[in-house]
């Protein structure tokens, strides 16, 4: 998934994508070549960045990518439709080079012996250690894992989906990119995935997240005093909770609970409320 930072000569979330787009694997920014589908709610990432997802239709057979090699090595696709089931599109190899450790999102994880423990890789985009959750650990002869993990006010459900080139060396499709894949496909084919959850038990919507991490994360707290901009995070946060525990009480008896999920737009650096950022590795990465 090709994206980067807002640039302030972008007049909207919808420039910045296709600029990086471009930039990135010369997708064309003609708008009639590519239409606009969608823009995604925001997505809140482990390394306090928040990533507003801008889905576009590719149909022209004529379009062929021209990489960026300083920024991406490799380009590759993947069904759609099989992130709503645990059955993999491809023959699951016997065995794997993939180690269930390896970093994933750029977030470093502990040996596989040991008990997992909070990163504190160093990134380069940023003046403070990420302190969020580590990844999971991943079987590498299972196309779909997942892993709850403690994350802000509740539980969140992290999933990963092997890609088929995990011999080559090619991580899954994990962490963030999996779950914005997810509910890209769970609209685009109208239903929930088959034999799995999208999200723990009880689990926080989005917007209850950032509203929690708005109230708590130093580099947001910063970031918002610095640009002047006011917003009563506390009660944000406040309201999306009495939201989710009132559908909780009201669904417990009848059927599994839902998390819920609502658009909001904010900013993690300061350039506005509609800013979006992907971290950039300094590594070439694969782009799906």
């Amino acid at each position: 998934l090709p994206g980067g930072r807002v640039d302030r000569k972008d007049s909207s979330l919808e420039d910045t994508a296709r600029r990086e787009a471009f930039e990135e694997i010369g997708l064309p920014i003609d708008r009639r070549r590519v239409p606009l589908l969608c823009i995604l709610p925001p997505f809140l990432a482990r390394s306090h960045l928040i990533v507003t997802p801008v889905v576009v239709l590719i149909t022209d057979p004529t379009l062929r990518p021209i990489l960026n090699a300083p920024e991406v090595d490799t380009l590759f696709s993947h069904p759609l439709a099989s992130f709503l089931h645990d059955r993999a599109p491809f023959p699951l190899p016997s065995s794997s080079p993939f180690l269930p450790d390896t970093a994933l999102d750029d977030v470093a994880t502990t040996a596989s012996n040991t008990k997992p423990t909070v990163s504190t890789l160093q990134f380069p985009e940023q003046d403070e250690k990420y302190a969020g959750p580590p990844p999971p650990r991943i079987n590498p002869k299972e196309y779909h894992t997942y892993h709850d993990m403690t994350w802000g006010p509740t539980k969140v459900r992290i999933h990963s989906f092997l890609t088929g080139r995990e011999a080559s060396g090619m991580k899954p499709i994990a962490g963030l990119t999996a779950s914005i894949l997810l509910e890209v496909a769970t609209i685009g084919y109208g239903r929930r995935p088959e034999g799995f959850d999208m999200e723990s038990p009880g689990e926080a919507g989005r917007r209850e997240r950032i509203a929690w991490e708005m109230n708590r994360a130093q580099r947001f707290i910063d970031a918002l005093k610095r640009e002047g901009i006011k917003w009563d995070w506390q009660k944000e946060e406040r309201r999306e909770r009495e939201r989710r525990e009132a559908t909780l009480a009201a669904t417990t008896t009848t059927t599994r609970p839902r998390a819920l999920t609502a658009g909001l737009t904010a900013t993690n650096d300061g350039k506005g409320p509609s800013d979006t950022h992907l971290h950039r590795s300094s590594k070439p990465k694969s782009r799906l």
